[in-house]
């Protein structure tokens, strides 16, 4: 995953790919989610890119949008770590995977905010994104499974 990591931006150096790995499994481990989930959507979301500020003012690299931060009473300067980011991120993914009852939907939810919830329950928002992450997602397994490498949770989501 280091190699993946440092593959998608060549800005991010060997250690740091290192440290964001360890990141990465602790909070899987921690908010009982896939890896290879959080990565995918760090991937998508800031090409690991921990200084990444978006055109909308989403911070850091699972690009957290300040008021999601205060709704949640989190300090959103805190953003800008990459272990308070990738922590606030995997906890919000895990709460729209329990609100949601799937990866999919938890995904949508996550691009498209909570305040699009009964356009979400109705089906009628774009699922471009959650489609995006989904197949990242599928490449790291193709690629890990290549090396002979597994996944610690062993799962595969399928789109």
């Amino acid at each position: 995953r280091v190699e993946y990591i440092t593959g998608c931006n060549p800005y991010v150096d060997e250690a740091t790919a290192i440290y964001y790995e360890y990141l990465f499994r602790h909070e899987a481990v921690t908010r009982q989610l896939d890896e290879d989930l959080l990565i995918a959507m760090t991937k998508g979301e800031s090409c690991f890119t921990a200084d990444d500020i978006s055109h909308t003012g989403a911070i850091g690299l699972m690009q957290i949008q300040p008021a999601s931060a205060r709704a949640n009473n989190w300090d959103p300067e805190t953003l800008y770590d990459p272990h308070l980011n990738l922590e606030f991120g995997s906890m919000y993914i895990r709460d729209k995977i329990s609100i949601y009852g799937s990866v999919e939907l938890a995904l949508v939810a996550y691009y498209w905010g909570s305040v699009n919830r009964e356009k979400l329950a109705d089906g009628t928002l774009d699922r471009t994104y959650s489609n995006y992450i989904l197949n990242i997602y599928n490449g790291i397994h193709t690629i890990m499974d290549r090396k002979g490498c597994s996944n610690i949770f062993n799962t595969t989501i399928v789109l």
